[in-house]
């Protein structure tokens, strides 16, 4: 077996929950199920959309809120802010393990897009190189001030980078740092 197949097949058992010590699985059937982390998630959303709602004016739920569950019959289904229910049971891949749940990328994370500000290259030739610049593939440059100062996940946006399978196209970022409009910013949810 050669190094990519290797790589691949090692990443395919650690997405199905394969490749954990006998103790850390005894651990996690003691852990409360990652379906009641994502109530709690759901929970903490809705105060927030609320408070919120009362200083901006916007909508109290989101019309694209979702949320992945099984039913009594044992297939996925998606439930959606207006009550609607739609059978996704093709869209399910593989059974993960007990206490796993499956959920849409962005009902375990908050999507801070809005926050990213570009600075063009022309721009950045006379400033201070103090603090990380990222952009779709990485860390690209340096510039004097920050737009953030925690971790956060970045993820690359451009087409031809999500392409590519030669260049990572996720990051963590730690400390401070700007972020340009070609990597979109989430903050996974603690």
């Amino acid at each position: 077996m050669n190094t990519k197949a290797l790589r691949q097949k090692i990443l395919d058992l650690a997405i199905h929950g394969k490749l954990l010590p006998l103790e850390k699985v005894e651990q996690i059937r003691k852990d409360e199920p990652a379906s009641i982390l994502l109530e709690k998630i759901r929970a903490d959303r809705t105060v927030t959309k609320v408070c919120g709602s009362a200083q901006n004016g916007k909508s109290k739920r989101d019309k694209n809120d979702s949320f992945i569950f099984v039913g009594d019959d044992k297939r996925h289904y998606e439930k959606f802010a207006d009550g609607s229910v739609k059978d996704i049971e093709d869209e399910i891949p593989f059974e993960v393990p007990e206490g796993w749940s499956w959920c849409r990328f962005s009902e375990a994370t908050k999507n801070r897009d809005s926050e990213r500000k570009p600075v063009n290259s022309s721009n950045r030739k006379d400033i201070k190189k103090i603090y990380d610049y990222y952009g779709a593939t990485g860390v690209i440059d340096k510039v004097e001030e920050y737009l953030f100062d925690e971790k956060l996940l970045l993820i690359g946006e451009d087409g031809a980078n999500l392409l590519s399978h030669t260049k990572n196209n996720a990051f963590i970022a730690e400390g401070k740092y700007w972020v340009n409009n070609h990597a979109h910013v989430i903050i996974m949810s603690s």
